[in-house]
């Protein structure tokens, strides 16, 4: 199917599709309907009516022997300028179209993590940080998050709308687990087998500046290193033994109140149990 442009002066057969005219480069639809591709295409085409417009004002300048120096050079400046625009928005394409599989790969990685198993459990090599990603590396502190929910609260500066209320459940519900695809919070089962000190040694390290806590296999030699990210306080919220401890959830309660968790800090590593509302961190394990 066809059309006729819009534009009075031109008239053109056009492809019903086409949201410029090939001629003229009047635009087919109205602005508000335009992607923001169709906008840029619609301003380069702009751009180079203009540059067309001032070449011709300068042939004819030339040809009509204009002597006026200034005249020349006020045209050939606005060329100039017009061209220096079409350079720099394809130049910000080229790198918008070069970072793009750049922040794809980054993305990947931050869902991927293929662990390493330490005495028959494979546990991730980085903690939670958004809901379904994971820390960019090991010594980051990814996100906080309360027991059994799965709202991500960040591991660094203050907090608006802390909520302090005592999560539901009897477990960590799967709807509510922000461990990415084939991960879970740990069971109480599973920390207790990353405690077995016959099996596993654990010793306080500093890793690219920052402390923590490496559980080795003592058998495989395998390991992990998780930092120490304090916790959000449960009443309201604020940071707390950062650099000084550790707190890991794993998915069992202990009463209505309170849930357990891996703690760990300078001296020892065990299982402790606390109010549900804290922010601590999430160490995930693999699904069988």
């Amino acid at each position: 199917m066809a059309k006729n442009c819009i534009n009075p002066q031109c008239q053109k057969e056009l492809p019903n599709s086409a949201l410029f005219c090939f001629y003229c480069g009047t635009q087919q639809v109205e602005e508000e309907k335009l992607s923001e591709e169709e906008k840029l295409r619609k301003e380069m085409s702009e751009m180079q009516q203009t540059i067309q417009m001032l070449r011709k004002a300068l042939a004819d300048a030339q040809q009509n022997n204009d002597s006026s120096t200034e005249n020349l050079q006020m045209i050939e400046n606005l060329q100039k300028a017009e061209l220096e625009r079409i350079t720099r928005i394809e130049e910000e394409r080229r790198q918008e179209s070069e970072h793009k599989p750049i922040e794809n790969q980054r993305i990947q990685q931050e869902s991927v993590d293929y662990g390493v198993v330490i005495n028959g459990v494979r546990w991730a090599t980085r903690n939670v940080d958004q809901p379904g990603t994971f820390a960019a590396k090991p010594e980051d502190p990814g996100m906080f998050y309360q027991w059994n929910r799965r709202k991500a609260w960040p591991a660094t500066h203050t907090v608006i709308g802390w909520d302090d209320s005592a999560p539901a459940g009897t477990r960590w519900e799967k709807s509510n687990d922000p461990s990415p695809a084939g991960w879970h919070v740990p069971t109480f089962e599973e920390i207790k087998k990353l405690l077995d000190t016959d099996k596993v040694r654990n010793e306080w390290v500093i890793r690219n500046g920052v402390t923590g806590r490496k559980f080795i296999d003592k058998f495989t030699g395998n390991s992990i290193f998780m930092p120490a990210a304090g916790c959000r306080y449960y009443r309201d919220g604020r940071l707390h033994g950062v650099g000084s401890y550790g707190s890991y959830w794993r998915g069992t309660q202990n009463d209505s109140n309170y849930a357990y968790h891996l703690l760990f800090y300078s001296g020892n590593a065990g299982w402790d149990d606390s109010d549900r509302s804290h922010g601590f961190s999430i160490r995930p394990v693999a699904e069988n």
